[in-house]
Protein backbone atom coordinates (compact mmCIF):
# COMPACT_ATOMS: atom_id res chain seq x y z
CA UNK A 1 0.00 0.00 0.00
CA UNK A 2 2.58 2.69 0.87
CA UNK A 3 4.43 1.98 -2.90
CA UNK A 4 1.19 2.46 -4.50
CA UNK A 5 0.69 5.95 -2.07
CA UNK A 6 3.68 7.05 -3.71
CA UNK A 7 2.26 6.92 -7.31
CA UNK A 8 -1.55 6.93 -7.02
CA UNK A 9 -3.79 9.95 -5.58
CA UNK A 10 -5.05 7.92 -2.47
CA UNK A 11 -4.10 4.96 -1.00
CA UNK A 12 -6.53 2.78 1.08
CA UNK A 13 -4.86 -0.66 3.66
CA UNK A 14 -7.16 -3.14 4.77
CA UNK A 15 -6.89 -6.21 7.27
CA UNK A 16 -9.17 -8.06 9.69
CA UNK A 17 -7.32 -6.79 12.35
CA UNK A 18 -7.90 -3.55 14.30
CA UNK A 19 -4.70 -4.03 16.11
CA UNK A 20 -2.76 -4.42 13.15
CA UNK A 21 -4.81 -1.07 11.57
CA UNK A 22 -3.82 0.73 14.46
CA UNK A 23 -0.19 -0.01 14.15
CA UNK A 24 -0.12 0.46 10.15
CA UNK A 25 -1.49 4.04 10.68
CA UNK A 26 0.55 5.18 13.23
CA UNK A 27 3.54 4.28 10.56
CA UNK A 28 1.99 5.44 7.31
CA UNK A 29 -0.40 8.76 8.69
CA UNK A 30 -0.60 9.65 5.08
CA UNK A 31 -2.62 6.35 4.32
CA UNK A 32 -6.57 5.29 5.05
CA UNK A 33 -6.50 2.26 6.63
CA UNK A 34 -10.35 0.32 7.63
CA UNK A 35 -11.20 -3.30 8.74
CA UNK A 36 -12.35 -5.27 5.73
CA UNK A 37 -12.54 -8.76 4.51
CA UNK A 38 -10.71 -9.25 1.37
CA UNK A 39 -13.99 -11.59 0.48
CA UNK A 40 -16.44 -9.21 0.97
CA UNK A 41 -14.56 -5.65 0.38
CA UNK A 42 -16.67 -2.67 1.52
CA UNK A 43 -15.88 -0.51 -1.77
CA UNK A 44 -18.26 0.38 -4.65
CA UNK A 45 -17.31 -1.64 -8.36
CA UNK A 46 -14.59 -0.32 -10.39
CA UNK A 47 -12.96 2.31 -7.69
CA UNK A 48 -9.52 1.04 -7.48
CA UNK A 49 -6.67 2.11 -10.72
CA UNK A 50 -4.79 -0.35 -9.03
CA UNK A 51 -4.26 -3.38 -6.11
CA UNK A 52 -2.36 -5.40 -4.09
CA UNK A 53 -2.47 -8.47 -2.55
CA UNK A 54 1.06 -8.74 -0.65
CA UNK A 55 1.45 -12.18 1.44
CA UNK A 56 -2.14 -12.62 2.09
CA UNK A 57 -4.07 -15.04 -0.53
CA UNK A 58 -2.49 -18.11 1.22
CA UNK A 59 -4.01 -16.49 4.81
CA UNK A 60 -7.24 -16.64 3.34
CA UNK A 61 -10.15 -18.96 3.70
CA UNK A 62 -11.63 -18.81 0.23
CA UNK A 63 -9.23 -17.03 -2.07
CA UNK A 64 -11.29 -17.69 -5.30
CA UNK A 65 -14.18 -15.30 -3.10
CA UNK A 66 -10.96 -12.75 -2.68
CA UNK A 67 -9.62 -12.43 -6.22
CA UNK A 68 -13.41 -12.27 -7.33
CA UNK A 69 -13.68 -9.25 -5.39
CA UNK A 70 -10.39 -7.70 -6.34
CA UNK A 71 -11.98 -8.14 -9.86
CA UNK A 72 -14.91 -6.42 -8.65
CA UNK A 73 -13.20 -3.15 -7.49
CA UNK A 74 -11.00 -2.53 -10.11
CA UNK A 75 -11.38 -0.66 -13.13
CA UNK A 76 -11.21 -2.42 -16.35
CA UNK A 77 -7.97 -1.01 -16.86
CA UNK A 78 -6.48 -1.68 -13.59
CA UNK A 79 -3.19 -2.75 -12.53
CA UNK A 80 -3.01 -5.72 -9.87
CA UNK A 81 -0.06 -6.67 -7.77
CA UNK A 82 0.09 -10.42 -6.30
CA UNK A 83 2.43 -11.67 -4.38
CA UNK A 84 1.84 -14.93 -2.92
CA UNK A 85 4.33 -15.32 0.04
CA UNK A 86 6.38 -12.82 2.02
CA UNK A 87 8.85 -12.48 4.61
CA UNK A 88 7.20 -11.68 8.22
CA UNK A 89 5.84 -8.30 9.17
CA UNK A 90 7.31 -6.33 11.57
CA UNK A 91 3.88 -6.33 12.77
CA UNK A 92 3.89 -9.84 13.25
Amino acid sequence: TNILSNRYREAIGIDTSATLIQKAQKRYSHITFTIADAQALPFNDDSFDAITLLGVLPLISIPELALREVARVMRNDGVFFLQLYRAPSIYE
